[in-house]
């Protein structure tokens, strides 16, 4: 795409929702320019493939997490604050987990967590959880 399209023109196909593999030079390596995904309208944690990766990851492991408890347990505090210890375990994790210090970890931070009874399905229960994720880095802007 160094030939064929401008900066300008690569902006616009970028807000435009496309994923775009482009590379400086015809001997360099191609590289994906801006993770984006088809809801640039949405904010940044669904028009970021990074963003939606992480929050999809870190909700996979929360239902392996709970799945194991399903079947095998009463709804009692007890479970419930056993759950709570793992999943505050797991959701920790993430903050420190990285494959590398400067791609930096899945989640922020976490807060609010909530874990109750659902009070019409009395054989579920309910978690509630604000994530803090990380914002890609797309610019640089120098003044």
């Amino acid at each position: 795409m160094y030939t064929r399209y401008t900066q300008g023109q690569l902006d616009t196909i970028a807000a435009h929702g496309v994923l775009i593999v482009t590379q400086d030079t015809a001997d360099t390596t191609p590289y994906i320019r801006h993770q984006v995904t088809t809801s640039p309208d949405k904010g940044i944690l669904y028009s970021e493939l990074s963003c939606t990766r992480n929050i999809d990851n870190i909700s996979y492991a929360v239902a392996d997490l709970i799945a194991t408890y399903v079947g095998k347990v009463n709804i009692t505090p007890e479970a419930l604050s056993s759950i709570r210890r793992e999943l505050e375990t797991l959701w920790s994790s993430f903050t420190t987990n990285s494959m590398s210090s400067l791609i930096g970890p899945s989640l922020i931070d976490y807060d609010g967590v909530r874990l109750e009874q659902d009070p019409v399905a009395l054989d579920r229960i309910i978690v509630n959880v604000n994530y803090y994720i990380p914002s890609p880095l797309n610019r640089i802007s120098v003044y």
